[in-house]
């Protein structure tokens, strides 16, 4: 998600287009849509995630999830703006917790989201042990859904997965499924 180009947050590899363009909507606050105002929080957090430790970074983090969670109060049952309010908390060891809420909440939301699916495929790999039971079926059905676009969509769900318990799952239900079709 926060590696996903966005048209209007196009970045010429530095980040100064990206700053340019937020800088330049700085004062949008309470008459932003709640979509402006997401896309303003995935490029803070864009920039957060290219930035070294310190205090830049933290104040890029701050503002995406403030953005964020603007965007959220405006329009409380998103899963998009929950699964980019778990990608900026997670960039915060210390907000694991929350990072972990808000993505159960993107799934229990919205359980196929296409720009956000890599991403919320490889960090429920990486926390797999902390999901409970629902949240990993749900990225088990987001994975085959995803798989089910094309091949590459596919290739692209395993690599996600990598070679974690999600992945091996996700192995099995590919193969079974292939199976099944043949039958």
């Amino acid at each position: 998600m926060l590696e996903r180009a966005e048209a209007e947050f196009a970045d010429t590899g530095d980040g100064a287009t990206l700053q340019t363009a937020l800088s330049e909507d700085a004062d949008c606050g309470k008459r932003c849509s709640p979509r402006r105002l997401l896309l303003r929080a995935i490029g803070y957090g864009r920039l957060a995630a290219a930035a070294i430790e310190g205090p830049t970074r933290q104040r890029d983090v701050a503002t995406a999830d403030g953005l964020a969670l603007f965007a959220l109060a405006k329009r409380p049952e998103w899963g998009e703006a929950s699964a980019v309010h778990a990608q900026i908390a997670s960039l915060d060891p210390r907000r694991g917790d929350e990072a972990l809420a808000a993505f159960r909440a993107s799934y229990r939301i919205t359980p196929y989201l296409r720009d956000a699916s890599l991403w919320r495929l490889q960090f429920g790999a990486a926390h797999w042990a902390m999901l409970d039971p629902a949240t990993r079926d749900a990225v088990m059905a987001e994975a085959v859904w995803l798989a089910g676009i094309s091949q590459g969509d596919q290739e692209a769900a395993q690599a996600a997965l990598g070679d974690s318990p999600a992945g091996l799952r996700f192995a099995l239900l590919v193969t079974r499924l292939r199976i099944a079709e043949t039958r």
